[in-house]
Protein backbone atom coordinates (compact mmCIF):
# COMPACT_ATOMS: atom_id res chain seq x y z
CA UNK A 1 0.00 0.00 0.00
CA UNK A 2 1.53 2.77 1.26
CA UNK A 3 4.64 1.77 2.35
CA UNK A 4 4.00 2.92 5.85
CA UNK A 5 5.29 0.84 8.88
CA UNK A 6 2.30 1.87 10.77
CA UNK A 7 -1.64 3.52 10.37
CA UNK A 8 -3.61 4.83 12.77
CA UNK A 9 -6.65 5.59 13.91
CA UNK A 10 -8.63 7.96 16.27
CA UNK A 11 -11.72 10.17 16.58
CA UNK A 12 -12.01 13.35 17.86
CA UNK A 13 -15.20 15.41 18.33
CA UNK A 14 -16.94 15.27 14.83
CA UNK A 15 -13.77 14.45 12.57
CA UNK A 16 -11.83 11.03 12.15
CA UNK A 17 -8.30 11.32 12.32
CA UNK A 18 -6.19 8.63 10.26
CA UNK A 19 -2.30 8.79 10.66
CA UNK A 20 0.01 6.99 7.95
CA UNK A 21 3.94 6.71 9.32
CA UNK A 22 6.05 6.87 6.62
CA UNK A 23 9.90 5.62 5.89
CA UNK A 24 10.53 8.76 4.33
CA UNK A 25 11.48 12.47 5.87
CA UNK A 26 9.01 14.59 4.35
CA UNK A 27 9.58 17.32 3.01
CA UNK A 28 6.17 18.83 0.94
CA UNK A 29 2.99 17.44 0.02
CA UNK A 30 0.41 18.88 -2.59
CA UNK A 31 -3.14 17.44 -3.20
CA UNK A 32 -4.54 17.81 -6.82
CA UNK A 33 -7.54 20.17 -6.32
CA UNK A 34 -9.78 18.28 -8.62
CA UNK A 35 -11.06 14.53 -8.05
CA UNK A 36 -10.71 11.83 -10.33
CA UNK A 37 -14.01 10.72 -12.23
CA UNK A 38 -14.18 7.88 -9.82
CA UNK A 39 -14.07 10.07 -6.83
CA UNK A 40 -10.59 9.54 -5.61
CA UNK A 41 -8.41 12.10 -4.99
CA UNK A 42 -4.53 12.34 -5.94
CA UNK A 43 -1.71 13.37 -3.15
CA UNK A 44 2.03 13.29 -4.34
CA UNK A 45 4.68 14.17 -1.74
CA UNK A 46 8.37 14.62 -1.67
CA UNK A 47 10.60 12.98 0.73
CA UNK A 48 14.58 12.73 1.04
CA UNK A 49 14.13 9.29 -1.57
CA UNK A 50 12.07 10.94 -4.50
CA UNK A 51 8.79 11.07 -4.87
CA UNK A 52 5.57 9.24 -4.09
CA UNK A 53 1.65 9.64 -5.02
CA UNK A 54 -1.06 7.72 -3.36
CA UNK A 55 -4.67 8.02 -4.26
CA UNK A 56 -7.52 8.76 -1.95
CA UNK A 57 -11.09 7.61 -1.49
CA UNK A 58 -12.93 10.07 -2.14
CA UNK A 59 -16.17 9.08 -0.56
CA UNK A 60 -17.20 10.63 2.67
CA UNK A 61 -17.75 8.71 5.94
CA UNK A 62 -20.71 8.55 7.46
CA UNK A 63 -21.26 8.15 11.36
CA UNK A 64 -21.85 4.38 11.19
CA UNK A 65 -19.21 3.82 8.93
CA UNK A 66 -16.68 5.61 11.43
CA UNK A 67 -17.88 3.42 14.09
CA UNK A 68 -15.50 0.84 12.78
CA UNK A 69 -12.92 3.24 11.67
CA UNK A 70 -10.47 0.53 10.24
CA UNK A 71 -13.20 0.08 7.31
CA UNK A 72 -12.72 3.43 6.31
CA UNK A 73 -8.61 3.61 5.26
CA UNK A 74 -8.81 6.00 2.54
CA UNK A 75 -5.46 4.99 0.99
CA UNK A 76 -6.55 2.94 -1.94
CA UNK A 77 -3.29 2.98 -4.45
CA UNK A 78 0.25 4.00 -4.24
CA UNK A 79 3.27 4.94 -6.42
CA UNK A 80 6.73 5.18 -5.39
CA UNK A 81 9.25 6.95 -7.93
CA UNK A 82 12.83 6.50 -6.60
CA UNK A 83 15.50 9.24 -7.33
CA UNK A 84 18.08 8.91 -5.83
CA UNK A 85 18.20 12.34 -4.71
CA UNK A 86 15.62 14.33 -2.66
CA UNK A 87 12.83 16.01 -3.83
CA UNK A 88 12.60 19.70 -1.99
CA UNK A 89 9.87 21.18 -3.16
CA UNK A 90 6.62 20.10 -5.43
CA UNK A 91 4.05 22.37 -7.61
CA UNK A 92 0.51 21.28 -9.40
CA UNK A 93 -0.64 23.19 -12.04
CA UNK A 94 -4.37 25.42 -10.43
CA UNK A 95 -6.71 23.73 -12.84
CA UNK A 96 -9.86 25.24 -12.20
CA UNK A 97 -13.12 23.15 -11.18
CA UNK A 98 -14.92 21.48 -14.00
CA UNK A 99 -17.75 23.43 -14.36
CA UNK A 100 -15.21 26.67 -15.06
CA UNK A 101 -13.47 24.23 -17.86
CA UNK A 102 -13.58 25.65 -21.62
CA UNK A 103 -11.68 23.49 -24.36
CA UNK A 104 -10.19 27.00 -25.71
CA UNK A 105 -8.31 27.64 -22.29
CA UNK A 106 -7.77 24.33 -20.95
CA UNK A 107 -5.03 21.68 -22.08
CA UNK A 108 -6.36 18.38 -23.17
CA UNK A 109 -3.89 16.26 -20.95
CA UNK A 110 -5.34 17.53 -17.58
CA UNK A 111 -8.96 15.63 -18.44
CA UNK A 112 -6.66 12.38 -18.14
CA UNK A 113 -3.84 13.07 -16.28
CA UNK A 114 -1.76 15.70 -14.29
CA UNK A 115 1.55 17.01 -14.67
CA UNK A 116 4.15 17.64 -11.23
CA UNK A 117 7.31 19.02 -11.46
CA UNK A 118 9.85 18.09 -8.66
CA UNK A 119 12.72 20.47 -7.75
CA UNK A 120 15.41 18.37 -6.86
CA UNK A 121 18.47 18.49 -4.71
CA UNK A 122 20.69 17.62 -7.84
CA UNK A 123 19.65 20.51 -9.18
CA UNK A 124 17.26 19.91 -11.68
CA UNK A 125 13.23 20.23 -11.91
CA UNK A 126 11.95 17.44 -13.40
CA UNK A 127 8.25 17.64 -14.95
CA UNK A 128 6.43 14.17 -14.63
CA UNK A 129 2.55 12.92 -16.11
CA UNK A 130 0.63 10.68 -13.16
CA UNK A 131 -2.75 9.42 -14.35
CA UNK A 132 -5.68 11.14 -12.40
CA UNK A 133 -7.00 7.50 -11.68
CA UNK A 134 -5.22 4.93 -10.28
CA UNK A 135 -3.63 2.52 -12.32
CA UNK A 136 -1.27 -0.57 -12.01
CA UNK A 137 2.43 0.20 -10.21
CA UNK A 138 4.14 -0.89 -13.12
CA UNK A 139 1.97 0.63 -15.61
CA UNK A 140 2.54 3.98 -13.83
CA UNK A 141 6.19 3.74 -13.73
CA UNK A 142 6.70 3.36 -17.69
CA UNK A 143 5.14 6.23 -17.99
CA UNK A 144 6.93 8.46 -15.93
CA UNK A 145 10.03 7.33 -17.01
CA UNK A 146 9.06 7.48 -20.68
CA UNK A 147 7.84 11.09 -20.62
CA UNK A 148 10.23 12.98 -18.21
CA UNK A 149 11.45 16.05 -18.75
CA UNK A 150 14.37 17.54 -17.09
CA UNK A 151 15.10 21.80 -16.65
CA UNK A 152 18.69 21.99 -14.95
CA UNK A 153 19.16 24.73 -12.74
CA UNK A 154 22.14 27.31 -11.19
CA UNK A 155 22.36 25.67 -7.21
CA UNK A 156 19.84 24.58 -5.50
CA UNK A 157 16.20 24.58 -6.32
CA UNK A 158 14.30 26.30 -2.91
CA UNK A 159 10.84 27.00 -5.15
CA UNK A 160 8.84 25.72 -7.98
CA UNK A 161 5.73 26.49 -9.71
CA UNK A 162 4.14 25.85 -12.76
CA UNK A 163 1.08 27.04 -15.19
CA UNK A 164 0.03 26.68 -18.82
CA UNK A 165 0.12 29.47 -21.39
CA UNK A 166 -0.49 29.43 -25.15
CA UNK A 167 2.76 28.45 -27.37
CA UNK A 168 4.71 30.94 -28.95
CA UNK A 169 5.03 30.43 -32.66
CA UNK A 170 8.90 30.26 -31.89
CA UNK A 171 8.23 26.56 -30.26
CA UNK A 172 5.48 25.71 -32.86
CA UNK A 173 8.21 25.77 -35.49
CA UNK A 174 10.28 23.54 -33.29
CA UNK A 175 8.18 20.61 -33.15
CA UNK A 176 9.26 17.36 -34.94
CA UNK A 177 7.10 15.50 -37.33
CA UNK A 178 6.70 13.10 -35.57
CA UNK A 179 4.89 15.55 -32.58
CA UNK A 180 2.94 17.51 -35.17
CA UNK A 181 1.47 14.28 -35.93
CA UNK A 182 -0.03 13.41 -32.71
CA UNK A 183 -0.87 17.43 -31.97
CA UNK A 184 -4.57 17.73 -31.90
CA UNK A 185 -5.28 20.37 -34.83
CA UNK A 186 -8.75 20.89 -32.90
CA UNK A 187 -7.76 22.61 -29.81
CA UNK A 188 -5.23 25.43 -28.89
CA UNK A 189 -1.38 24.82 -28.65
CA UNK A 190 -0.35 25.02 -25.27
CA UNK A 191 3.22 24.84 -23.33
CA UNK A 192 3.86 24.29 -19.79
CA UNK A 193 5.55 27.39 -17.92
CA UNK A 194 8.05 26.56 -14.81
CA UNK A 195 9.19 29.17 -12.71
CA UNK A 196 12.09 27.85 -10.21
CA UNK A 197 14.36 29.55 -7.58
CA UNK A 198 17.61 27.72 -6.91
CA UNK A 199 20.42 29.44 -5.04
CA UNK A 200 23.87 28.68 -4.69
CA UNK A 201 26.60 31.74 -4.18
CA UNK A 202 24.02 33.69 -6.67
CA UNK A 203 20.16 33.40 -6.36
CA UNK A 204 18.69 32.87 -9.47
CA UNK A 205 14.76 32.87 -10.99
CA UNK A 206 14.81 30.76 -14.10
CA UNK A 207 12.33 30.50 -16.49
CA UNK A 208 11.34 27.45 -18.72
CA UNK A 209 8.44 26.50 -21.48
CA UNK A 210 7.87 22.56 -22.09
CA UNK A 211 5.48 21.84 -25.40
CA UNK A 212 2.43 20.33 -24.34
CA UNK A 213 1.52 17.47 -27.23
CA UNK A 214 -1.56 16.01 -26.91
CA UNK A 215 -2.08 14.02 -23.44
CA UNK A 216 2.15 14.07 -22.97
CA UNK A 217 4.94 16.42 -22.27
CA UNK A 218 7.88 16.76 -24.67
CA UNK A 219 10.43 14.72 -22.85
CA UNK A 220 13.83 15.21 -22.78
CA UNK A 221 16.39 18.29 -21.43
CA UNK A 222 15.04 22.03 -21.36
CA UNK A 223 16.72 24.80 -21.18
CA UNK A 224 15.67 28.17 -19.51
CA UNK A 225 14.53 30.51 -21.61
CA UNK A 226 14.87 33.50 -18.86
CA UNK A 227 17.28 33.84 -15.70
CA UNK A 228 16.92 36.67 -13.37
CA UNK A 229 19.28 37.24 -10.68
CA UNK A 230 18.04 37.76 -7.28
CA UNK A 231 19.78 39.24 -3.90
CA UNK A 232 17.14 36.88 -1.57
CA UNK A 233 15.81 32.73 -2.27
CA UNK A 234 11.83 33.48 -2.82
CA UNK A 235 8.85 31.28 -2.50
CA UNK A 236 7.59 31.53 -5.71
CA UNK A 237 3.82 31.12 -7.27
CA UNK A 238 2.18 31.31 -10.33
CA UNK A 239 -1.21 33.23 -10.48
CA UNK A 240 -4.08 30.49 -10.12
CA UNK A 241 -5.75 33.03 -12.99
CA UNK A 242 -6.65 30.85 -16.48
CA UNK A 243 -5.41 31.81 -20.36
CA UNK A 244 -7.13 33.88 -21.19
CA UNK A 245 -7.10 35.93 -18.57
CA UNK A 246 -4.18 38.38 -19.01
CA UNK A 247 -2.03 37.77 -15.40
CA UNK A 248 -2.55 33.81 -15.91
CA UNK A 249 1.20 34.08 -16.20
CA UNK A 250 2.02 36.40 -13.38
CA UNK A 251 4.62 35.27 -10.97
CA UNK A 252 4.33 36.20 -7.23
CA UNK A 253 7.97 35.89 -5.64
CA UNK A 254 8.00 36.18 -2.25
CA UNK A 255 11.20 37.62 -0.01
CA UNK A 256 10.81 36.13 3.54
CA UNK A 257 12.54 38.96 4.56
CA UNK A 258 9.43 41.40 4.69
CA UNK A 259 8.51 41.64 0.82
CA UNK A 260 6.67 40.48 -2.06
CA UNK A 261 6.66 41.19 -5.69
CA UNK A 262 5.01 40.24 -8.56
CA UNK A 263 6.38 39.41 -12.32
CA UNK A 264 5.22 38.64 -15.34
CA UNK A 265 8.14 36.50 -17.62
CA UNK A 266 6.38 37.07 -20.69
CA UNK A 267 5.29 40.81 -20.31
CA UNK A 268 7.76 43.09 -22.28
CA UNK A 269 9.26 46.10 -20.61
CA UNK A 270 7.85 49.09 -21.81
CA UNK A 271 11.04 51.30 -21.10
CA UNK A 272 13.55 48.51 -21.46
CA UNK A 273 16.43 50.12 -23.57
CA UNK A 274 19.14 48.57 -26.28
CA UNK A 275 22.54 48.72 -23.86
CA UNK A 276 25.90 50.28 -26.07
CA UNK A 277 27.69 47.74 -27.43
CA UNK A 278 30.92 49.22 -25.79
CA UNK A 279 30.00 48.33 -22.69
CA UNK A 280 30.92 45.05 -20.94
CA UNK A 281 26.75 44.33 -19.62
CA UNK A 282 24.20 41.56 -20.30
CA UNK A 283 21.88 42.89 -22.25
CA UNK A 284 17.88 43.69 -21.32
CA UNK A 285 15.74 40.33 -21.66
CA UNK A 286 12.83 40.65 -24.51
CA UNK A 287 10.45 39.47 -22.16
CA UNK A 288 10.00 39.78 -17.87
CA UNK A 289 8.76 42.41 -16.33
CA UNK A 290 8.29 43.69 -12.49
CA UNK A 291 4.85 44.66 -12.01
CA UNK A 292 4.25 45.82 -8.16
CA UNK A 293 5.79 45.33 -4.77
CA UNK A 294 4.18 45.23 -1.60
CA UNK A 295 6.36 45.55 2.25
CA UNK A 296 5.50 43.53 5.31
CA UNK A 297 4.95 46.04 8.54
CA UNK A 298 7.72 47.68 10.79
CA UNK A 299 8.66 44.85 13.22
CA UNK A 300 8.11 47.49 16.12
CA UNK A 301 8.83 44.85 18.98
CA UNK A 302 12.49 43.97 17.58
CA UNK A 303 14.49 47.37 18.87
CA UNK A 304 13.15 50.44 20.72
CA UNK A 305 15.54 52.97 18.10
CA UNK A 306 13.65 53.95 15.10
CA UNK A 307 17.09 53.24 13.12
CA UNK A 308 17.43 49.63 13.54
CA UNK A 309 13.71 48.73 12.79
CA UNK A 310 13.12 45.68 10.81
CA UNK A 311 9.93 44.68 8.90
CA UNK A 312 8.74 42.01 10.03
CA UNK A 313 9.58 38.02 8.10
CA UNK A 314 7.25 37.23 5.74
CA UNK A 315 6.55 32.84 6.54
CA UNK A 316 4.53 32.32 3.86
CA UNK A 317 2.46 34.01 1.23
CA UNK A 318 0.05 33.20 -1.74
CA UNK A 319 -1.91 34.08 -4.14
CA UNK A 320 -5.97 35.21 -3.33
CA UNK A 321 -8.94 35.96 -4.84
CA UNK A 322 -8.60 34.21 -8.55
CA UNK A 323 -5.03 36.39 -8.03
CA UNK A 324 -6.20 39.54 -7.26
CA UNK A 325 -5.08 39.84 -4.07
CA UNK A 326 -2.18 38.32 -1.46
CA UNK A 327 -2.58 36.78 1.53
CA UNK A 328 0.30 36.91 3.78
CA UNK A 329 1.29 34.99 6.87
CA UNK A 330 3.99 36.76 9.02
CA UNK A 331 6.48 35.51 12.04
CA UNK A 332 4.38 36.73 15.06
CA UNK A 333 1.09 35.55 13.62
CA UNK A 334 -0.08 38.69 12.02
CA UNK A 335 -2.03 37.76 8.50
CA UNK A 336 -2.84 40.22 6.26
CA UNK A 337 -4.15 40.51 2.44
CA UNK A 338 -2.87 43.29 0.07
CA UNK A 339 -5.16 44.36 -2.54
CA UNK A 340 -3.24 43.98 -5.61
CA UNK A 341 -5.95 44.45 -8.30
CA UNK A 342 -9.13 45.74 -7.05
CA UNK A 343 -10.42 42.73 -5.31
CA UNK A 344 -11.67 44.41 -2.01
CA UNK A 345 -15.82 44.39 -2.07
CA UNK A 346 -17.78 47.39 -2.11
CA UNK A 347 -17.56 49.81 1.25
CA UNK A 348 -13.53 49.43 1.15
CA UNK A 349 -11.78 52.34 2.64
CA UNK A 350 -8.94 53.07 -0.12
CA UNK A 351 -5.33 52.80 1.75
CA UNK A 352 -2.34 52.80 0.40
CA UNK A 353 -1.81 50.54 -2.12
CA UNK A 354 1.18 48.49 0.04
CA UNK A 355 -0.74 48.64 3.28
CA UNK A 356 -2.85 45.47 4.30
CA UNK A 357 -6.16 45.95 3.28
CA UNK A 358 -7.62 42.96 5.67
CA UNK A 359 -5.59 41.81 8.47
CA UNK A 360 -5.39 40.06 12.10
CA UNK A 361 -3.80 37.21 14.24
CA UNK A 362 -3.24 33.70 14.53
CA UNK A 363 -1.84 31.81 17.50
CA UNK A 364 -2.08 33.26 20.62
CA UNK A 365 -3.38 36.70 20.32
CA UNK A 366 -7.11 37.53 20.21
CA UNK A 367 -7.35 40.80 18.15
CA UNK A 368 -10.16 41.42 15.64
CA UNK A 369 -9.56 40.95 12.10
CA UNK A 370 -9.66 45.09 10.65
CA UNK A 371 -9.94 46.09 7.02
CA UNK A 372 -8.33 49.61 8.27
CA UNK A 373 -4.56 49.59 7.93
CA UNK A 374 -4.45 52.68 10.02
CA UNK A 375 -6.02 51.67 12.60
CA UNK A 376 -4.44 51.35 15.50
CA UNK A 377 -2.96 47.24 15.72
CA UNK A 378 -3.64 46.12 19.32
CA UNK A 379 -0.56 43.72 20.94
CA UNK A 380 -1.23 40.70 21.15
CA UNK A 381 -3.43 39.40 24.10
CA UNK A 382 -5.34 42.32 24.39
CA UNK A 383 -8.78 42.10 24.91
CA UNK A 384 -11.26 44.22 22.92
CA UNK A 385 -14.21 45.44 25.65
CA UNK A 386 -16.38 44.99 22.81
CA UNK A 387 -15.47 41.75 21.39
CA UNK A 388 -18.26 38.78 22.35
CA UNK A 389 -16.45 35.66 23.62
CA UNK A 390 -17.52 32.70 21.38
CA UNK A 391 -15.98 29.19 20.74
CA UNK A 392 -13.77 30.52 17.79
CA UNK A 393 -12.05 33.61 19.93
CA UNK A 394 -11.19 31.45 22.56
CA UNK A 395 -8.26 31.85 23.75
CA UNK A 396 -5.69 29.04 24.30
CA UNK A 397 -2.68 29.78 25.60
CA UNK A 398 -1.96 31.61 29.45
CA UNK A 399 -0.75 35.07 27.89
CA UNK A 400 -3.72 35.58 25.98
CA UNK A 401 -5.53 35.94 29.91
CA UNK A 402 -2.69 38.16 31.29
CA UNK A 403 -2.04 39.76 27.78
CA UNK A 404 1.70 41.08 27.02
CA UNK A 405 3.96 40.76 24.06
CA UNK A 406 4.80 37.69 22.01
CA UNK A 407 9.08 37.30 22.23
CA UNK A 408 10.53 38.59 19.87
CA UNK A 409 13.34 35.58 19.61
CA UNK A 410 10.35 32.94 19.26
CA UNK A 411 8.69 35.07 16.09
CA UNK A 412 12.16 35.19 14.71
CA UNK A 413 12.19 30.96 14.54
CA UNK A 414 8.32 30.34 13.86
CA UNK A 415 7.18 28.25 11.33
CA UNK A 416 3.96 28.89 9.39
CA UNK A 417 2.48 28.48 5.54
CA UNK A 418 -0.72 29.39 3.87
CA UNK A 419 -2.68 27.45 1.64
CA UNK A 420 -5.45 28.31 -0.95
CA UNK A 421 -8.80 26.29 -1.86
CA UNK A 422 -12.16 25.82 -3.51
CA UNK A 423 -14.99 24.50 -2.00
CA UNK A 424 -18.70 24.27 -2.58
CA UNK A 425 -20.07 28.42 -1.49
CA UNK A 426 -21.71 29.45 1.48
CA UNK A 427 -23.45 32.09 -0.28
CA UNK A 428 -24.93 30.16 -2.88
CA UNK A 429 -22.58 30.47 -5.70
CA UNK A 430 -20.91 27.49 -8.01
CA UNK A 431 -17.67 27.58 -5.50
CA UNK A 432 -15.93 29.53 -3.06
CA UNK A 433 -12.38 30.16 -2.37
CA UNK A 434 -10.90 29.72 1.36
CA UNK A 435 -7.74 29.70 3.27
CA UNK A 436 -5.38 27.26 5.10
CA UNK A 437 -2.99 29.31 7.59
CA UNK A 438 -0.69 27.16 10.16
CA UNK A 439 1.36 28.67 12.42
CA UNK A 440 3.77 26.55 14.69
CA UNK A 441 1.41 23.31 15.18
CA UNK A 442 -1.84 25.18 14.54
CA UNK A 443 -3.74 24.78 11.80
CA UNK A 444 -6.62 27.61 10.78
CA UNK A 445 -9.45 28.10 8.11
CA UNK A 446 -11.08 30.54 6.68
CA UNK A 447 -14.06 29.12 4.71
CA UNK A 448 -14.62 32.09 2.29
CA UNK A 449 -12.35 34.97 2.38
CA UNK A 450 -14.59 37.57 0.06
CA UNK A 451 -17.19 36.58 3.01
CA UNK A 452 -14.89 37.33 5.70
CA UNK A 453 -13.60 40.50 4.09
CA UNK A 454 -17.33 41.99 3.79
CA UNK A 455 -18.02 41.15 7.38
CA UNK A 456 -15.21 43.14 8.33
CA UNK A 457 -15.78 46.04 6.33
CA UNK A 458 -19.16 45.99 7.93
CA UNK A 459 -17.82 45.61 11.49
CA UNK A 460 -15.22 48.67 10.62
CA UNK A 461 -18.64 51.07 9.39
CA UNK A 462 -20.80 49.97 12.30
CA UNK A 463 -18.07 51.23 14.45
CA UNK A 464 -17.51 54.05 13.15
CA UNK A 465 -21.23 55.31 13.17
CA UNK A 466 -21.93 53.83 16.54
CA UNK A 467 -24.63 51.48 14.70
CA UNK A 468 -24.98 47.86 15.67
CA UNK A 469 -23.00 44.77 13.71
CA UNK A 470 -22.83 41.37 13.35
CA UNK A 471 -20.23 39.20 14.91
CA UNK A 472 -17.37 38.75 13.01
CA UNK A 473 -16.73 35.45 13.77
CA UNK A 474 -19.56 33.51 11.97
CA UNK A 475 -18.12 31.30 9.44
CA UNK A 476 -14.89 33.23 9.74
CA UNK A 477 -11.82 32.64 10.95
CA UNK A 478 -11.07 29.30 13.42
CA UNK A 479 -9.00 27.24 14.36
CA UNK A 480 -9.00 23.15 13.07
CA UNK A 481 -9.17 20.68 15.49
CA UNK A 482 -7.31 17.70 15.52
CA UNK A 483 -4.11 18.32 13.70
CA UNK A 484 -1.24 18.31 15.48
CA UNK A 485 0.60 15.13 14.14
CA UNK A 486 1.58 13.20 16.54
CA UNK A 487 4.33 15.43 18.36
CA UNK A 488 6.21 15.56 15.11
CA UNK A 489 6.76 19.51 13.48
CA UNK A 490 4.25 20.16 10.73
CA UNK A 491 5.77 20.69 6.88
CA UNK A 492 2.47 21.42 5.21
CA UNK A 493 -1.09 21.59 4.95
CA UNK A 494 -3.53 21.22 2.61
CA UNK A 495 -7.53 21.14 1.28
CA UNK A 496 -9.03 17.81 0.77
CA UNK A 497 -11.00 18.89 -2.66
CA UNK A 498 -14.69 18.08 -2.02
CA UNK A 499 -16.72 15.48 -3.86
CA UNK A 500 -19.83 15.76 -5.36
CA UNK A 501 -22.70 18.21 -4.52
CA UNK A 502 -22.16 19.18 -0.77
CA UNK A 503 -24.13 21.84 1.40
CA UNK A 504 -22.76 24.86 2.56
CA UNK A 505 -22.62 23.44 6.16
CA UNK A 506 -20.40 20.56 5.30
CA UNK A 507 -17.67 23.01 2.76
CA UNK A 508 -17.39 25.22 6.23
CA UNK A 509 -15.93 22.42 8.09
CA UNK A 510 -13.17 21.92 5.43
CA UNK A 511 -11.51 18.55 5.66
CA UNK A 512 -7.13 18.83 5.47
CA UNK A 513 -4.41 16.53 5.25
CA UNK A 514 -1.05 17.98 7.24
CA UNK A 515 2.29 16.26 6.91
CA UNK A 516 4.84 15.89 9.60
CA UNK A 517 7.85 15.13 9.29
CA UNK A 518 7.78 11.41 8.74
CA UNK A 519 3.55 11.04 8.59
CA UNK A 520 0.55 11.71 6.14
CA UNK A 521 -2.07 12.72 8.61
CA UNK A 522 -5.98 13.05 6.70
CA UNK A 523 -7.84 14.76 9.23
CA UNK A 524 -11.73 14.15 8.13
CA UNK A 525 -15.11 15.61 8.78
CA UNK A 526 -17.31 13.35 9.75
CA UNK A 527 -20.80 15.71 10.23
CA UNK A 528 -24.15 14.26 11.35
CA UNK A 529 -26.09 13.68 7.79
CA UNK A 530 -29.83 13.52 9.84
CA UNK A 531 -31.52 15.23 12.59
CA UNK A 532 -31.22 12.27 14.91
CA UNK A 533 -27.45 12.04 14.71
CA UNK A 534 -27.03 15.86 15.19
CA UNK A 535 -29.13 15.81 18.44
CA UNK A 536 -27.05 12.96 19.73
CA UNK A 537 -24.07 15.04 19.08
CA UNK A 538 -25.55 17.78 20.26
CA UNK A 539 -26.99 16.26 23.31
CA UNK A 540 -23.76 13.93 24.49
CA UNK A 541 -21.25 17.54 24.01
CA UNK A 542 -24.11 19.24 26.19
CA UNK A 543 -23.32 16.83 28.52
CA UNK A 544 -19.88 16.69 28.38
CA UNK A 545 -19.77 20.32 29.01
CA UNK A 546 -21.49 19.92 32.14
CA UNK A 547 -19.49 17.03 33.44
CA UNK A 548 -16.08 19.65 32.98
CA UNK A 549 -18.06 22.90 34.73
CA UNK A 550 -18.64 20.46 37.76
CA UNK A 551 -15.45 19.55 37.53
CA UNK A 552 -13.89 22.81 37.46
CA UNK A 553 -16.34 24.18 40.20
CA UNK A 554 -14.73 21.46 42.54
CA UNK A 555 -11.16 22.28 41.53
CA UNK A 556 -12.11 25.79 42.13
CA UNK A 557 -13.14 25.17 45.56
CA UNK A 558 -10.28 23.17 46.61
CA UNK A 559 -8.06 26.17 45.35
CA UNK A 560 -6.48 23.80 42.32
CA UNK A 561 -8.03 25.08 39.20
CA UNK A 562 -5.60 25.71 36.62
CA UNK A 563 -4.77 27.79 34.00
CA UNK A 564 -7.13 25.75 31.45
CA UNK A 565 -10.09 25.95 33.77
CA UNK A 566 -9.79 29.68 34.29
CA UNK A 567 -10.24 30.10 30.56
CA UNK A 568 -13.24 28.51 30.67
CA UNK A 569 -14.92 29.72 33.44
CA UNK A 570 -14.21 33.30 31.84
CA UNK A 571 -15.96 31.81 28.60
CA UNK A 572 -18.84 31.06 30.59
CA UNK A 573 -19.52 34.20 31.72
CA UNK A 574 -19.64 35.35 28.62
CA UNK A 575 -21.69 32.44 26.74
CA UNK A 576 -24.99 30.65 28.35
CA UNK A 577 -23.54 27.87 26.66
CA UNK A 578 -21.24 26.31 23.95
CA UNK A 579 -23.09 25.34 20.50
CA UNK A 580 -21.31 22.11 19.21
CA UNK A 581 -21.28 23.77 15.51
CA UNK A 582 -19.78 26.92 16.48
CA UNK A 583 -22.34 29.23 16.51
CA UNK A 584 -21.69 32.04 18.60
CA UNK A 585 -25.16 32.31 21.12
CA UNK A 586 -25.92 35.47 22.91
CA UNK A 587 -26.83 35.97 27.02
CA UNK A 588 -30.48 35.81 27.50
CA UNK A 589 -29.88 38.03 30.50
CA UNK A 590 -30.16 41.75 30.17
CA UNK A 591 -31.37 43.94 27.76
CA UNK A 592 -27.81 44.36 25.80
CA UNK A 593 -26.58 42.25 23.33
CA UNK A 594 -22.50 43.04 22.08
CA UNK A 595 -21.78 42.29 18.97
CA UNK A 596 -24.97 40.89 17.34
CA UNK A 597 -27.75 42.09 15.57
CA UNK A 598 -31.51 41.81 16.86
Amino acid sequence: MIGSHSIHFSRKDNATRICYDLPFRVHIARVYPLAAPDGTTLIVYGHDRGLSAVWKDGRRSTMRETADPTKTAPIVKAFHLFLDTEVVDLALPDVPPASFWNASSIPTIFSTNIIVAAACADANVRVFTLPLSPQDGEKTLRGVERETATIALSGQPTSVSVTWTPRTPDLLEDLSPDEEEHRPQSSKDFDLLVAAASTETVSYLSIAQIPLIGDTIRPGHHTPFQKRPLQYSPEISFSPAVYPAKQHTQLLVVNRGGSVAVYDPLLRPKDARVPRFDIDVAPLPEKGTWIAAFSAPIDTQKLPDLRFMQRKRILSAQWTSGGKSILALLSDGEWGVWDFDHAAPAGAQSNRRDAFALRGYVGSSGSIPSHDASAPKKPRGTRSSLAPMTPNTRRVKEEALFGGHADSTESSHARGGVTRYMAPSLSGSATDEGVLLWYEQAVYTIPSLQAFWTRAIKDSASRRSDAPGGSLYGPGLSRVEGTEPNGELITSVSALPHVGSESASVAARQDVLVTGEHRLLFVTNTMPRTAEQANAVFQRQLRQKAGQTERDQQLLARGELDLGGVDRMLDSYNMDEDDPFGTPVPRREGPKRVGFME
